[in-house]
């Protein structure tokens, strides 16, 4: 009897051992799945044209931690997270540095992941990353080049001139008449008196 008493006090410990395992193996498959979900948190940024932003920090880093920017002069990382927990990260472009903190939480049965982000030494929150860009400068406006007006030269008239008709000779003028008289009259006494001159030496 003391042996079969024995044999009984043994097994119920062993019995109820079993059926608090199978309450907690219950209990457990009755939690949601938590760890099948993830939640993703994208932080945009814009940047200058050729500038290189990065991102660190010490866990969950996303694949990507430098974007070089081009043309459109924006980008963005994406971050991952399994698991709640709280990260922080630094995303700079070498001149101006943003801190971003991450908050991953189950809100009801889902996981989600929101992020605050701040200037570095600035308490106010921002409402997005805008790095500076250097001031590009104004184009100058080009001048336009006004086409010289052609100039059309107007031929110059021939000018032909009318032969003038020959001038007639001048007709002798009654003054140049008297004239000729008193020279043929001085010259006729001259000789007269030359030739008594020499009628008186002969005789």
């Amino acid at each position: 009897m003391r042996h079969e008493n024995g044999r009984k006090a043994g097994r119920r410990p062993f019995a109820a051992l079993c059926a608090a395992l199978a309450l907690v193996l219950t209990a457990v498959a009755a939690l949601p799945a938590f760890a099948a979900q993830s939640a993703s948190v994208e932080i945009a940024f814009t940047a200058e044209e050729g500038s290189v932003v990065t991102v660190s920090g010490e866990e969950k880093l996303p694949d990507t931690a430098e974007v070089s920017v081009g043309a459109e002069e924006s980008g963005s990382f994406t971050f991952t997270y399994d698991a709640p927990g709280k990260y922080e990260y630094a995303i700079s472009n070498g001149r101006e540095t943003y801190d971003v903190y991450v908050t991953a939480y189950y809100e009801g049965e889902t996981l989600v992941a929101v992020a605050a982000v701040y200037k570095e030494g600035s308490s106010e929150k921002s409402a997005q990353i805008d790095f500076e860009r250097t001031p590009k400068p104004t184009p100058t406006p080009t001048a336009e080049m006004t086409p010289t007006p052609t100039v059309r030269l107007t031929p110059t008239p021939t000018v032909r001139l009318t032969p003038t008709s020959a001038v007639p000779p001048r007709a002798p003028q009654t003054g140049d008449a008297s004239n000729a008289g008193i020279y043929l009259g001085s010259a006729a006494a001259a000789f007269l008196a030359a030739c008594a001159i020499a009628a008186k030496r002969r005789a």
